[in-house]
């Protein structure tokens, strides 16, 4: 695990720092142009944050920065919730005046000059980029949360071979016990991944391990070493009678765990280290943070993300059967994995209209597990006699219902038309990475009200349908939180 860094304690007034970055793969990209922006943002944050740049100095592939960096104010110097709103209104936009914009060409001043009150409501090639909204995380009352995850490499660069995705899966499995997570479902692709994960709600205080219960864990899932470090320390501190420095080393571990942010981040941290140190590189490999989506945990909605999530290779023609592809949840458990077969039996229990079964997914064996996820991935009846009755008619093949090709798919997709879900599911479509929230319109709308400060005061509800998706009645159908226009399917 890396040090945090390296910064100035509280009784140096004013600390100074050189802070060097570098493009990633330290390529020479910056341009002229990109030098310009760059520097342009600096003095933007620069005014906003309170500091002092120094000196600066922006090359191809790095910059360097010297920075004078005061101590905050005491609560009492910090300004009030005007003074605030009127730091940020001046850093945000800077409108020129009618004088500045006569001097500049634009193709609006050859008809007149547009008044300061209109110029505030265009764009300002002056703005920064707006602050990103915190990660939509599923509120206390949900008891268990279901994500679907997506990261991508940078540059989208096809540079995960199969022993870069046997890593990260390994990282994936050792850090999804040490979270308290469980991984549903995942897919690892050249250039991504998805991961659906089961995220339960912290438990209370007292329900948490002690110390020796913290040190166990972290031994059993991170080693010895780390282990150790820890057991150390926190022996130092209860025989010092710093209880606060224990309880505080304490909160930072299980910190990391019963989070989705945590768990994201150290997988995806914890891989980048191991394929710079292969690969002779620094630098991040993914190209943003990673994008999710909240799912409703009855089965309709999660049996869809999961069936999707396998299906990626298919959609790729990397193959025709998820089977076949070894870094996928069903092929793990298809090959006796004991997680993946685990997962595999929870998505065989589900009732697709909510709730479990009656038997539990302990109760289904593995083998049965197996067929049903597969009927549900191809469009299979599960019943044995609907599969006999389906074949007598011939609408199915000796293992599998042909599918009609994703390219009419997409064509049907295109005209307006419906899908159903196994034909859906062939098809990339971005409402299972997008859209936020998906689920039945009760759990979206629930969802929408529990988030309603996100939305503008003209949406009145948060329920969406997905576009193209055929349901036989309103307990079938799937919504979303986004209205999604362009680039939807593909």
């Amino acid at each position: 695990m890396r040090l945090r860094r390296l910064k100035a304690p509280a009784f140096l007034p004013v600390a100074y720092y050189h802070c060097v970055s570098r493009v990633v793969d330290r390529q020479f990209v910056l341009g002229e142009e990109e030098k310009d922006k760059l520097i342009e943002y600096m003095r933007t944050y620069e005014r906003f944050g309170g500091l002092r740049v120094i000196s600066y100095c922006i090359m191809s592939n790095h910059f360097h920065i010297l920075v004078e960096v005061p101590q905050r104010p005491d609560s009492a110097a910090l300004p009030d919730d005007a003074g605030l709103v009127t730091k940020v209104r001046n850093v945000k936009r800077s409108v020129p005046s009618k004088r500045m914009l006569a001097s500049i060409p634009s193709p609006f001043v050859k008809r007149s000059v547009p008044s300061k009150r209109k110029l505030a409501s265009i764009p300002s090639p002056f703005d920064p980029p707006p602050m990103r909204l915190r990660r939509l995380k599923a509120p206390a009352f949900l008891p268990v949360a279901y994500y679907h995850c997506v990261s991508r490499v940078v540059d989208r660069q096809f540079v995960l071979g199969e022993e870069e995705k046997d890593k990260l899966i390994e990282y994936m499995r050792t850090y999804e016990r040490f979270g308290g997570l469980r991984v549903i479902s995942y897919c690892i692709m050249s250039n991504h991944f998805h991961i659906l994960v089961e995220v339960p709600q912290r438990p209370d205080s007292a329900a948490l391990p002690d110390d020796a219960g913290l040190v166990a864990k972290v031994r059993g899932c991170l080693g010895d070493k780390l282990a150790n470090d820890l057991e150390w320390q926190l022996e130092l501190h209860r025989k010092q009678g710093n209880t606060s420095a224990a309880e505080e080393l304490r909160e930072r571990w299980f910190g990391r765990m019963w989070d989705i942010s945590a768990f994201m981040k150290v997988l995806k941290q914890r891989f980048t280290q191991w394929f710079n140190g292969k690969h002779a590189r620094r630098g991040t490999l993914w190209e943003d943070r990673f994008r999710s989506v909240l799912v409703e945990g009855k089965g309709q909605a999660l049996r869809a993300m999961a069936a999707y999530i396998d299906l990626n290779p298919v959609r790729a023609k990397i193959c025709d059967d998820p089977k076949d592809y070894r870094w996928c949840g069903y092929a793990e458990a298809v090959a006796g994995g004991k997680e993946a077969r685990e997962a595999v039996a929870f998505l065989a229990a589900l009732n697709p209209h909510g709730g479990m079964r009656p038997e539990s997914a302990a109760a289904v064996k593995s083998k049965e597990a197996l067929r049903r996820w597969r009927c549900h991935l191809f469009g299979i009846p599960e019943n044995e006699i609907r599969e006999k009755e389906e074949a007598s008619k011939g609408e199915m093949a000796a293992v599998y219902r042909d599918r009609i090709p994703r390219e009419k798919a997409l064509e049907v997709l295109a005209r307006g038309g419906k899908l159903s879900q196994a034909d859906y599911l062939r098809c990339k479509v971005r409402y299972f990475s997008d859209g936020a929230v998906i689920g039945g319109k009760a759990f979206v709308d629930e969802m929408f009200t529990a988030f309603r400060d996100r939305f503008g005061p003209k949406r009145k509800d948060g329920a969406r349908p997905l576009r193209g998706l055929a349901g036989d009645s309103a307990k079938d159908r799937l919504f979303n939180f986004r209205q999604l226009r362009t680039g939807v399917f593909g």
